[in-house]
């Protein structure tokens, strides 16, 4: 659905079928998607936001510690989902709406999104055991800080 969308949103207003496809997947009313789309494009003139800008939010947004962005290349596989090295604004709503639902489907199709790195709908060998050290390395930490406390 994202795929589809994202090819036409190089333009500087989203369509009428951007809106109702986010709008009936999302929780989010007409006003504040075009507030989230007016900041993505302040963020990203181009309309698609590169793996360094990706960077850079999930520095600001979505981590606490340094350390954590050891997941930064899985989860900007997450929402590139049609791994074209770039995110459109409508693969960045759908999947923060993905991960904002906590069911158990939603939750596993985000934990094999996180380890399929190359989108080919595969986890390869060399991609679980890149994923489970990372997060062997990050339950470490956090055992840690937790025994400092």
């Amino acid at each position: 659905m994202a795929k589809e969308l994202s090819k036409k949103e190089t333009s500087g207003e989203l369509i009428d079928k951007q809106m109702t496809v986010l709008k009936a997947n999302t929780e989010l009313s007409e006003p504040e998607i075009q507030k989230f789309y007016s900041d993505f494009k302040n963020e990203c003139p181009s309309g698609t936001m590169n793996k360094e800008q990706f960077y850079k939010f999930y520095k600001r947004i979505l981590v606490s510690k340094e350390k954590d962005l050891s997941f930064v290349d899985n989860m900007f596989a997450v929402f590139d989902q049609n791994h074209d090295g770039s995110i459109a604004f409508s693969e960045f709503v759908l999947t923060l709406a993905m991960l904002k639902k906590r069911d158990l489907n939603g939750t596993l199709n985000l934990g094999f999104e996180m380890m399929d790195i190359s989108g080919d709908g595969y986890i390869s060998y060399d991609e679980m055991v890149d994923f489970l050290e990372k997060i062997t390395e990050h339950k470490q930490e956090a055992i840690y800080r937790w025994m400092q406390k």
